[in-house]
């Protein structure tokens, strides 16, 4: 193995150590309160070291989304992969990134915290090899769902009217909406609602499959058949 190899094996090390040490700081102290001097401690490396590597707090962030982005993808295509037809793919794959943002917490929190930079500071970041990296990765995992939806208007499952990327978009808007209500406020909606997070999630996939299935497909026929049973 020659010099610029090994060089390359530790930095990805490297990486990998500092995103890990920034996991377990963010789990117990929350990203706000995460500051580069405790993630520095805990991957027990200098604070300029972990600078070399990601050069603010927000890029380290995109280093989380980007690692959990990877699984994104990973699930999505298979979820793609397992699916009968088009509507069945896309429902599959707002399943997964919901099973997803519910094990991989703190990505999915830097991936809010990441959509919620302003664009004045993502212009100064957009030409950073790592944003360049996580924005193609996003590129990808949205237009996974975007051809399962197009695969759905093919073959009859999804409403004709819908231009697929777009819905792709609205339907990770609404699945990030309801993840994040359901991890910040959910033991306050069972408290003093009483409903459960579970019926949140059911009822949050009957509302999309009915939002994507085409008129009379067995989705929209299985809906109107329990209300007339009401």
């Amino acid at each position: 193995m020659g010099i610029a190899e090994r060089q390359e094996r530790e930095r990805k090390r490297r990486i990998e150590m500092i995103l890990d040490a920034a996991t377990g700081v963010i789990a117990e102290k929350g990203i706000e309160r995460a500051i580069m001097d405790d993630i520095a401690s805990a991957a027990e490396l200098g604070k300029s070291t972990i600078y070399n590597y990601f050069a603010s707090k927000q890029l380290l962030l995109a280093g989380l989304d980007l690692r959990g982005t990877k699984i994104e993808e990973e699930g999505f295509r298979s979820a793609y992969n397992a699916g009968k037809n088009g509507l069945d793919r896309a429902m599959r794959i707002g399943r997964f990134y919901f099973k997803y943002a519910m094990e991989y917490t703190v990505c999915f929190q830097a991936k809010v915290q990441i959509g919620r930079i302003s664009p004045a500071m993502l212009g100064q970041l957009k030409d950073d090899p790592l944003i360049k990296e996580y924005m193609q990765a996003v590129g990808r995992i949205h237009q996974i769902l975007a051809d399962a939806i197009a695969d759905g208007i093919s073959d009859g499952t999804i409403r004709s009217d819908l231009d697929p990327e777009r819905m792709s978009l609205l339907l990770w808007c609404q699945n990030n909406g309801v993840i994040e209500i359901i991890q910040n406020r959910g033991e306050m909606i069972t408290t003093v609602l009483g409903v459960t997070m579970k019926q949140i999630q059911d009822d949050f996939f009957r509302v999309m499959e009915l939002q994507l299935a085409a008129p009379g497909s067995d989705a929209t026929m299985s809906h109107n058949q329990k209300d007339t049973d009401r």
